[in-house]
């Protein structure tokens, strides 16, 4: 996940150094929402070459949250959203990958990073936005009429994305009516809360139902490509 060849390690000391030289200041101290803002500024570049450098943003926090031992600078949810966002954007298979991958490494840290519905919802669209242009390639294909090899190349990928998205979705289908029904039976309680602390909110709602559509896009445009 953190590979990157253009990784300058000379840079670790020097941005943690200008960590430690602000700590007296709080309103200047680099802090995890530092470079939250930087990932955040390369998923909105929609440049080239933002993920290659917002992964390099990403092992240079690792590498300085591991050798200094600043917990406060330990990546989390939002770091590993937001570096699914970039790479879902490419709508590449080495975007899908890489989601899938991030998706993957979460999973392992046994609940130090876990994945929520934004998490499902971003790696799901990088399969679909992948598969899609797999589906458009091969609808081209099809009316120059090239290689049949490629083509059934294609085909058998894109089978192989649509069980890992219906399983994104499920997720996500999950952890929304998981939310709503944890909503209802507070409201249901005999003394319900004044706040519920499994709120649904409009953004919950959101990504249930684009993952939703999204989902049922894909399997639309797989059955047409594929018949």
């Amino acid at each position: 996940l953190y590979n990157d060849d253009d990784d300058d390690k000379d840079d670790h000391a020097t941005i943690y150094q200008n960590i430690q030289s602000n700590n007296d200041n709080e309103d200047t101290k680099p802090s995890l929402r530092t470079f939250h803002a930087v990932l955040l500024a390369y998923k909105n570049s929609n440049h080239p070459s933002a993920p290659t450098r917002a992964t390099n943003v990403l092992k240079k926090l690792n590498t300085i949250h591991k050798q200094y031992k600043d917990a406060s600078l330990q990546p989390n949810e939002i770091t590993f959203n937001t570096m699914i966002g970039i790479w879902s954007k490419t709508s590449s298979k080495a975007g899908a990958e890489k989601a899938l991958a991030f998706l993957e490494y979460m999973e392992k840290t046994q609940g130090q990073i876990k994945p929520d519905m934004i998490t499902y919802y971003t790696v799901h669209e990088a399969i679909v936005s992948y598969a899609s242009s797999l589906c458009r390639e091969i609808a081209a294909a099809s009316k120059q009429e090239k290689d049949q090899k490629e083509k059934d190349q294609k085909e058998e990928e894109i089978m192989n994305l649509v069980p890992k998205a219906t399983e994104l979705y499920n997720h996500v289908e999950h952890l929304y009516h998981q939310k709503r029904n944890r909503r209802k039976e507070e409201e249901q309680s005999s003394q319900p809360t004044t706040t519920s602390s499994n709120p649904i909110s409009k953004s919950d709602s959101s990504y249930y139902f684009f993952t939703k559509k999204n989902h049922e896009h894909l399997l639309s445009a797989v059955k047409s490509s594929l018949s």
